[in-house]
Parts: C-alpha cells; sequence; structure tokens
C-alpha cells in the first residue's frame, strides 16, 4: 500500500495526506527493481561506504524487516519491544523535562535492536505556494518542532511540470498531538517520541544503568539509542535502534544534534518574556524612532528644500 503513513492514531495507521507525498512514493517503489535496502545514515550523518564493519552490523539488524516485510507499514514497536513511558523526577537534573514523560526499557534489550520505526505523519517541511500562516497555524508549527525528525538525506523530488513556489523537498517526520473534539489529546507517532537526549545527564544522575566513554561527564557516555535512516524501493524510513545492551529500567537516551539545541536556543530566547531592562530600552528606541519621524525628519527636509530652492534661485539670478 504506497499511502501508508506510519502514523499512528488511536492505534491504526493513517495514510498520506499529502498527493505530493504519495506520488512520489509510489513513482519510487514502482520504478524500483528490488526490494533492496540502502543504508543513509545514523543520527542525521551520512554513512560511509567504505565502512565495512558498520555495513555488516546494519545488515544484522535488517534481519526482522527482511523476515518480515510487513514491519516496514508497521507504526508500532516491533515484536519483542517492550517500552514503558515513565515521568521524568523532578530531581532530575535536566529541568526542562521533570514532569514529562520518558521511554524505559521493561526488560533488557540487546545491542544493535530495531525498537521500531520513527513513527508519525511525513510532510514537507515548507509547504510550497503558501506564504501566510494564521496565528494559530504559527503557534502550531512553533510547538511541533520538538516532535519532528528532519530527514536529512532524501528530497522529495520537484514533480514534472509544475511550478510551485517555496518547494526545497525537505521532509520531516511529524509525531505532534493533535486535538479532537471525540477523545482529545492524542499522538500521531508511538513510544519512540519518547526518547530523551541525554543533555545534562551523567552517569552519576541517571537513575539506572548508564554507558561509559573516556568522558564520564559527557552525554555521549549514557546515549543508548540513534536513528538509522534507511531506504526500501527508493522510499525513506527512520528507525530507533540501540547500539549497546540496555538494562531494564534504563531510560532510554537519543542523541538530537547540535542542529537542534541551537534551533531550540534560538527559539527560547526570542520568545523569551524580557526583562524590565530589555522593555525600557526597547520603549526608548522606539520612542526615539517615533520622534524622529515627526519632529527631526520633517526638520531636515524643510531645510533641504529651502537650501535647494536657494541654491537654484541664485543659478537663475545669475
Amino acid at each position: 500500500d504506497f499511502s501508508k503513513n506510519l502514523c499512528f492514531v488511536f492505534g491504526d495507521s493513517q495514510v498520506i495526506k499529502d498527493p505530493l507525498i504519495a506520488a512520489a512514493k509510489k513513482h519510487l517503489q514502482e520504478s524500483s527493481e528490488s526490494d533492496e535496502i540502502t543504508f543513509a545514515g545514523v543520527d542525521g550523518k551520512e554513512i560511509s561506504e567504505d565502512d565495512r564493519a558498520v555495513a555488516q552490523i546494519l545488515n544484522q539488524m535488517m534481519a526482522p524487516l527482511s523476515g518480515d516485510p510487513s514491519l516496514w507499514s508497521n507504526p508500532g514497536l516491533f515484536p519483542g519491544i517492550e517500552i514503558e513511558l515513565r515521568q521524568i523526577s523532578h530531581e532530575d537534573p535536566r529541568k526542562e523535562l521533570r514532569g514529562q514523560e520518558g521511554a524505559f526499557a521493561v526488560s533488557d534489550i540487546g545491542a544493535y535492536t530495531i525498537l521500531g520505526h520513527y513513527a508519525g505523519e511525513m510532510k514537507l517541511r515548507n509547504r510550497p505556494g503558501k506564504t501566510t500562516c494564521s496565528p494559530a497555524e504559527i503557534k502550531r508549527d512553533e510547538m511541533a518542532l520538538d516532535y519532528q525528525y528532519g530527514i536529512k538525506n532524501f528530497k522529495l523530488p520537484r514533480p514534472e511540470g509544475k511550478q510551485l513556489r517555496g518547494f526545497d523537498g525537505e521532509l520531516v517526520i511529524d509525531c505532534f498531538p493533535e486535538v479532537t473534539d471525540a477523545a482529545g489529546s492524542f499522538f500521531k507517532g508511538n513510544a519512540t517520541m519518547y526518547l530523551n537526549d541525554a543533555v545534562g545527564l551523567t552517569p552519576k544522575t541517571q537513575a539506572s544503568g548508564g554507558g561509559s566513554s573516556q568522558d564520564p561527564n559527557s552525554p555521549e557516555s549514557l546515549t543508548n539509542a540513534f536513528f538509522l535512516e534507511v531506504r526500501c524501493r527508493g522510499w525513506p524510513y527512520v528507525l530507533v535502534a540501540t547500539y549497546r545492551d540496555v538494562k531494564a529500567g534504563e531510560e532510554l537516551l537519543v542523541d538530537y544534534g547540535e542542529a537542534f539545541w541551537a534551533s531550540r536556543f534560538a527559539r527560547e530566547n526570542y520568545f523569551a518574556p524580557k526583562s524590565v531592562t530589555q522593555r525600557y530600552v526597547t520603549a526608548c528606541f522606539w520612542f526615539a524612532m517615533v520622534y524622529a519621524s515627526f519632529f527631526i525628519l520633517p526638520t531636515l527636509l524643510t531645510v533641504g528644500i529651502r537650501g535647494y530652492l536657494a541654491v537654484t534661485g541664485q543659478s537663475k539670478a545669475g
């Protein structure tokens, strides 16, 4: 089914709504000659074709999908994977996550095990031809950024014969919670969307388990899962997998990447409430601009016109 969009809505998969994406997926999969799987990237970074050790591991990871092709359209967790959602402790050093939910392993999970697809609604990052948005759409898009995974190593081909302003082909998987009249809030993804970043944690502060590295205080020492971008019959999929053994009760953690945190920091600074001093300086700036517009600029303009008339008058008299 070319329209499957690996999206959970009350436990059922949802079809692709965007006709551009649906047409491109159908074309790519119909024109593909085999079911060969290609590996596009890990955590958004391109995989080197010369790294045979990595390729061998990744090929072994694909065994469940090779044995059961229906998993390509399964929006839930893969068979045998159990993840429990727990509330992040109010003593957790990641202050912004306190009270929110995280994903924890119910039982031991072996290294290089696929947890499932990063499931959600696949859509274009930028809406082609749309130049204006309502305030509600702007607010929704702003909040949704924390629930989106941007596919790094694939771009949707531009449809032939169509002029689409703003079309760049960049796709995102959107798991943002929506609201319906019947059932209230729900998510479009699965449990993998609850995987948090390890930024702010150290091995001493993690609830259970933890990795080891040369720098035990780095978030990377606790990261135990990763995003894997693959293509099957030309179409991109994002899988979430472990890269080391994960103990029961251990929180599953991924690396969001520097770009995510840079964007998050910029957005928080832009929308953060301004201090009294900042508001005072801003008010003074706009007062000065208004004063200049109504008093200084007209005066300068008058002087300039008089000077021009005086010069032109003298030249005519001469």
